[in-house]
């Protein structure tokens, strides 16, 4: 019963974190089993560590990633919030551009309030390629009062390709770019990634011709398919000389009368019954030997043969 309560709440723990990770935009394909160890790419791994551990959110404190296009930087954000989730933390991820335009939308429809009041909320707030396009000055005020609000109160991961300095210069309002960017600075971790474009390991690649392993069909013959979709064409009868009597040194010779053969209904020869059907045999002793490739035979041997004493057995093919 252990083991069942256990597999239980092992599999409701996962299915919530699904839910909570779809609830705040993070991508699933973004997780810390899914990166990528051998990609050219440098950061520093002792501090990489001590953010994976979240003690930075019990502090709220906040992460600043940067680096160049390409290296990772949304990759590593959506891993610590999928961590995040899992240790049933409230998050959210955005992209910065798209932040500041439902912001805007939310001051023609008298909800910015509820929208700021949300997003205070959130134990941590992701806020990716932030800087990439120029700030107006009413997206520089909404930065403005989401860093005030949740400075040493929440914790926030800001992703960009440029520095702080470069940063500021993006923005339209100095003064509160300022303000802003040095509370973030100083309650941040920094980390800074460098090296080759990740996304180039996840292009796709032309597919290798595959090695083509036969597989080995232990089928009967007339079991198995054809190169062309026909049906398989079913043998013969096998009559097996057993129990030869003769003298040492010589060979028999015989001649068996088949009395009855029944065709088989797939064959395409239609069901029936054909007419007394010779057959010369001059086999070694017990060795098969094959005939009438075309029907599946019922064998009666009752007269015609010169030694009375041999047995003819019939394997007959189902």
């Amino acid at each position: 019963m252990e083991l069942l309560f256990a597999d239980e709440v092992t599999r409701r723990d996962r299915e919530s974190a699904t839910r909570c990770a779809k609830a705040a935009h993070l991508d699933p394909a973004m997780q810390l089993q899914a990166w990528d160890d051998s990609t050219a790419v440098r950061l520093d791994q002792q501090l990489w560590a001590e953010l994976t551990s979240l003690r930075f959110l019990a502090d709220a404190y906040n992460v600043l990633i940067m680096g160049p296009v390409g290296v990772g930087k949304t990759f590593l954000a959506n891993a610590l919030g999928h961590i995040a989730v899992r240790r049933q933390h409230s998050v959210h991820t955005e992209r910065a551009d798209k932040l500041f335009k439902r912001l805007r939308g939310a001051r023609l429809d008298n909800t910015y309030e509820d929208e700021m009041r949300n997003l205070h909320r959130v134990e941590l707030l992701i806020i990716d390629d932030l800087a990439l396009h120029r700030l107006e000055t009413t997206e520089t005020s909404d930065f403005y009062e989401l860093i005030v609000e949740r400075h040493r109160s929440a914790s926030t991961i800001i992703t960009s390709n440029r520095e702080p300095p470069e940063i500021l210069t993006m923005m339209a309002d100095p003064l509160l770019a300022q303000s802003a960017m040095d509370r973030l600075q100083s309650a941040a971790y920094e980390l800074v990634v460098e090296g080759e474009s990740y996304r180039q390991r996840r292009k796709p690649q032309h597919p290798k011709p595959a090695l083509r392993l036969r597989r080995i069909d232990r089928r009967p013959p007339h079991q198995r398919p054809s190169a062309h979709g026909q049906q398989p064409e079913r043998p013969g009868p096998m009559l097996m000389a057993n129990q030869w009597s003769h003298h040492p040194g010589r060979r028999q010779s015989g001649r068996i009368h088949v009395l009855a053969v029944h065709f088989p209904p797939a064959g395409g020869l239609g069901a029936g019954v054909a007419a007394r059907n010779d057959i010369r045999l001059r086999p070694p002793c017990c060795a098969p030997c094959t005939v009438s490739p075309a029907c599946w035979p019922l064998v009666s041997t009752t007269r015609g043969l010169r030694r009375p004493c041999r047995t003819v057995v019939c394997v007959v093919h189902n």
